[in-house]
């Protein structure tokens, strides 16, 4: 959204020769003309944001995927070694 919207900026300037004074439309042409150094600022944010979120996952140590490897585990255990203390009733066994 932001290029496109700096690339429609910029095309409506040139259209209307106001790239030409400075100011915001000059701002405007500026940016455009370094779209290389905007495209490294983009990557740049995603690989900070994704920095932060995993120095705050580790710190915090709430992950959504803790504990998952040893639900899968007891799920597709046998029935004997499941746990059934949510249920009422022990289920039968089969002799």
């Amino acid at each position: 959204m932001i290029v496109g919207g700096l690339e429609a900026l910029n095309l409506i300037g040139d259209q209307l020769g106001l790239t030409d004074d400075g100011g915001f439309w000059g701002m405007i042409g500026t940016l455009n003309d370094n779209f290389g150094i905007l495209g490294y600022l983009i990557v740049a944010i995603f690989v900070a944001a994704w920095l932060l979120s995993y120095v705050i996952l580790t710190a915090t140590d709430c992950s959504p995927f803790r504990g998952f490897a040893s639900r899968r585990a007891r799920s597709l255990a046998a029935p004997d070694a499941r746990n059934y203390s949510f249920m009422r009733v022990k289920p039968l066994r089969w002799q």
